[in-house]
């Protein structure tokens, strides 16, 4: 079970897509101000927390940022590594697809790194 953090500045968007992803029973989501770096797993986070978030240090492979069309700054995320950027806008099937996509690949690095060792 993938292990999800929540980390969004809008409440109700948070818990649409806590329970969107609930839904599907294979995520453990958790919602937070601040994501912990050695917590395996997906961070979702807004573009304002994410210069919060990558002062952490969190590996942006494993980051999905939610934005506002149009915001300022999206090139830089793509700079840093970050490789999913959605928009607020979009249906909430949109974050959950790439939740799955980033899960998925990490499970697939954890379970080769398992077979290299």
């Amino acid at each position: 079970m993938a292990t999800v953090q929540i980390a969004l500045n809008d409440f109700e968007y948070s818990n649409a897509l806590k329970e969107a992803l609930h839904s599907d029973g294979r995520h453990r989501v958790v919602i937070t101000n601040n994501p912990a770096q050695l917590t395996d797993g997906v961070v979702v986070t807004d573009l304002g927390s994410w210069l919060r978030v990558r002062l952490n240090l969190i590996d942006p492979g494993r980051v999905i940022v939610i934005a506002d069309q149009g915001s300022a700054g999206l090139h830089d995320l793509w700079r840093g590594g970050v490789r999913f950027v959605l928009f607020r806008q979009d249906s909430i099937a949109q974050p959950v697809l790439a939740i799955s996509a980033v899960a998925i690949r990490l499970e697939g690095e954890e379970n080769l790194k398992s077979k290299l060792t």
